[in-house]
């Protein structure tokens, strides 16, 4: 049984990148819905073949619930970093380890009876239904905790029931087996599909909240914050109307109650502001607002500190290409002097009167005339012979 116990994400998992640190790429990984997906299909494949074949031999079915807890064992270490914190890592871990060591246990001695391979998996299933259900309770911002609570349950009943069975049937147990595994499984979908719904929630907002935002670019207290460097809300003393009726109204229809924007600000300079929104009917207090200026402050400077680094790398290359260009042309100018037997002035003359005519780069007639030693079309530029000044 493996679930993720991360918090509800706010953006789609994005791929690793390849210098990733390795526990921030088994924690998207560990996020990802495809991934619960995929330790589901770990459970449903074993348990349809033991249903399918019960009166396997007792190798086959070792072998199964051998590679079955192994490849979960995989699963429950990757899951375990969906949680940021040390602590909540640790049941997951613990969980990796007791499936990993039951999965050798199995196929270090495949031909061992059913019994004990029911022992082996009904411990299993007991400590990871308590686990589960300790992080279930513990957990915070969970999107499907109803479904990680009826995860955990299933896997605590499944594991008494397969420890208190009698074990003179050996086709009984091994029916058991086969069942509780498509159980988890099927349960194990439906979080994948919750944990589905929730990455969605997190990516595309609401119509409604959508309007609110196209609605705060004109008008409302986000705009006010921009205009005046102060903070804003929605909030009009006495018994005069709102004071943004339009944004007020589609406020109410997504469910919020109260809008606050702090500018976005560093010293004189204003960039923007900061919308925040509650559905309570209470205005922020002097802490929060405080707060909120700060968060609002820090995300200012680290903009305009992109920003700066972004314009020095823009002048930095335009200076190298300038640089690159003001080389090239030099040395057309040289060769094109030489073999046309005229000034260093006239040359360059020549080959700007020619890109001027063509519409091209002065460096592009430059880099043609070195690689030919004429300007592009095969002519040489019409430059003034050079002028004998000794001669009487």
């Amino acid at each position: 049984m493996t679930v993720s116990g991360g918090a509800a994400p706010r953006s789609a998992p994005e791929p690793p990148s390849a210098g990733a640190d390795p526990a921030q790429a088994l924690g998207k990984l560990g996020r990802s819905w495809t991934w619960m997906l995929g330790s589901a299909l770990t459970a449903f494949v074993p348990g349809v073949l033991i249903l399918v074949w019960p009166d396997e031999t007792l190798h086959v079915l070792g072998v199964l619930v051998g590679l079955y807890l192994l490849v979960m064992g995989g699963f429950r270490f990757v899951a375990s970093f969906a949680r940021e914190d040390l602590g909540e890592r640790l049941p997951g871990l613990l969980l990796a380890v007791l499936y990993v060591l039951a999965g050798v246990l199995c196929m270090r001695n495949p031909l061992q009876t059913v019994a004990a391979l029911s022992l082996i998996v009904g411990v299993v299933w007991l400590v990871s239904g308590i686990l589960t259900l300790y992080t279930a309770i513990v957990a915070g911002d969970l999107p499907h905790r109803g479904f990680l609570l009826g995860a955990a349950v299933i896997g605590i009943l499944a594991g008494i029931v397969v420890l208190a069975l009698p074990t003179e049937s050996a086709r009984a147990l091994t029916r058991l087996l086969g069942l509780w595994l498509v159980l988890l499984a099927l349960v194990e979908v439906v979080i994948a599909i919750a944990w589905r719904a929730a990455v969605k929630r997190g990516c595309d907002p609401s119509p409604a909240l959508q309007r609110v935002l196209e609605t705060a670019c004109v008008q409302g207290p986000a705009v006010e914050a921009h205009r005046t460097a102060r903070a804003a809300d929605g909030h009009t003393p006495g018994d005069e109307g709102p004071r943004w009726p339009e944004f007020t109204a589609h406020l109410r229809q997504a469910g919020y109650a109260f809008a606050t924007a702090v500018p976005m600000r560093l010293r004189k300079e204003t960039i923007g502001s900061l919308l925040l929104l509650d559905s309570s009917e209470r205005p922020l207090t002097a802490d929060d607002l405080a707060l909120a200026q700060a968060l609002a402050d820090a995300a200012t400077i680290g903009l305009l500190h992109s920003r700066t680094i972004q314009q020095q790398d823009t002048v930095n290359e335009q200076l190298h290409t300038a640089l690159q260009s003001r080389i090239v042309i030099e040395q057309a100018k040289g060769l094109l002097a030489a073999r046309s037997n005229t000034t260093l002035n006239d040359a360059f003359e020549a080959m700007r009167r020619h890109a001027r005519q063509h519409r091209i780069l002065l460096s592009a007639v430059a880099r043609e005339v070195i690689d030919t030693g004429a300007v592009p079309g095969g002519r040489p530029p019409a430059v003034p012979p050079r002028q004998d000044t000794d001669a009487e």
